[in-house]
């Protein structure tokens, strides 16, 4: 979406992967630096709730391996004991002590994709003029746009357009898992309001 509000067309390919034609990300902070400072632009990023991304990242990373940084997890978590055999609720728990460990080594080189949002997003670093909730995603991107001065920008053809959608949670977590994630994600429960 914002690929094509910068170009004027929605980008081919895959958005996240490095490209030439767009820079975005932590990678080219210093390219939209004199901007962000100037007060030229409006920082606005989006969350989800920590329970919804844990399990959709578990999902897409391990269940169905379908996501480059799959090869880089897998290992690690058979080490483990996950095993594709294995229930749902058991091979999570293994991912989840997978987590903990990572975060207890370095929580700011552990996989963006287990870490906590408020780091991802490097909420210390940053102030945000508006965090949207992937929940309320229309309506808070519009929010957002609005406060940047381009609500006439998000049009139904702009709105229409999903690219990566995220399946929503197949597997319902039992209390102990919930509790478990809650620990881990508290601080995103907390600044976040989850």
């Amino acid at each position: 979406m914002l690929y094509r509000y910068s170009k004027g067309n929605f980008a081919e390919g895959l958005i996240h992967s490095k490209r030439q034609d767009f820079r975005q990300g932590r990678h080219y902070w210093r390219d939209y630096e004199a901007a962000r400072t100037a007060g030229k632009a409006l920082l606005f990023t989006f969350v989800r709730h920590p329970e919804k991304r844990a399990v959709s990242a578990f999902s897409n990373i391990f269940a169905e391996k379908a996501n480059h940084v799959t090869q880089h997890h897998l290992a690690p978590l058979v080490s483990r004991g996950f095993d594709d055999a294995k229930p749902f609720s058991e091979n999570f728990a293994i991912f989840l002590d997978y987590v903990e460990e990572s975060l207890a080594l370095d929580p700011e080189y552990t996989d963006k994709h287990f870490r906590p949002q408020k780091r991802v997003i490097a909420l210390d670093a940053f102030t945000y003029g508006f965090i949207g909730r992937m929940e309320n995603y229309v309506a808070d991107l519009k929010e957002a746009f609005a406060l940047a001065g381009q609500a006439d920008y998000l049009t139904d053809e702009v709105l229409g357009r999903r690219f990566n959608p995220s399946g929503s949670a197949r597997e319902q977590l039992d209390a102990g898992l919930r509790r478990r994630l809650e620990t881990i994600y508290a601080e995103d429960y907390e600044t976040f309001g989850y």
